[in-house]
């Protein structure tokens, strides 16, 4: 039996926590913040910094969506696009 160190209790452990399932706004915030450092950055860089455990598809369409709604743009063509906040 593993007690929790609440009160003894006996914990529900489910599992490890991952970053697979993570919610669009939290990826957004994490994408932002990476951009606020690292200010011009191209996908592979902000998906390896944030996390390689969150699907490159998922980082991809979260970038696209924030440049359709103005929060970041982009320089560049093809594999060298770059992206930056929009200031």
């Amino acid at each position: 039996m593993v007690s929790c160190c609440f009160h003894g209790f006996v914990c529900g452990y489910k599992g490890t926590t991952s970053l697979k399932r993570i919610e669009p706004y939290r990826l957004r915030e994490l994408i932002i913040e990476d951009l606020k450092i690292y200010e011009c950055s191209g996908v592979r860089d902000i998906h390896q910094r944030i996390g390689i455990e969150i699907p490159y598809k998922k980082v991809l369409e979260q970038i696209k969506a924030m440049l359709t709604d103005g929060t970041i743009e982009s320089e560049g063509k093809n594999r060298w696009i770059k992206y930056k906040l929009k200031k």
